[in-house]
């Protein structure tokens, strides 16, 4: 089995938080969840790219004593997702072409007489692997 690295498995979990808020189903009563600003038209093509900015927030949790506990914004980023019509016009295919995360912040952590400030910078990015990606 093929090890990921831990930058990845931060990327595929902030991915996944964020493309549950563009689900339908995301709830008004979510803090996080903003409606759209208009309804976009469907298109009378077969193939669309949809191109979106991200922003996110990082909350890490269940640190020694909670020194480092806190959540830190993140971003910008970007998410390209292909669209697909099916013959059910109300469910068609999604294809992820490319997904980039930029994220630093900084923790401060204090216990006792220690105390450390610790910076993280980091890049997540993922790529189709279909050569027709135009990502």
């Amino acid at each position: 089995m093929r090890s990921k690295s831990i930058p990845a498995v931060c990327g595929a979990a902030v991915l996944v938080a964020l493309l549950s808020r563009l689900s339908p189903e995301a709830s008004a009563a979510d803090p996080h969840f903003a409606p759209a600003t208009r309804q976009l038209e469907t298109p009378t093509c077969d193939e669309w790219v949809a191109d979106y900015t991200l922003a996110a927030r990082i909350r890490l949790a269940d640190t020694p004593f909670g020194a480092g506990n806190g959540s830190h914004e993140i971003g910008p980023g970007r998410l390209r997702l292909r669209i697909l019509k099916t013959t059910d016009p109300a469910a068609p295919k999604v294809e992820l072409v490319a997904y980039e995360m930029h994220e630093q912040f900084v923790v401060k952590a204090s216990l006792l007489f220690m105390h450390a400030t610790i910076t993280t910078v980091s890049d997540t990015r993922g790529r189709s692997t279909d050569a027709r990606s135009p990502g």
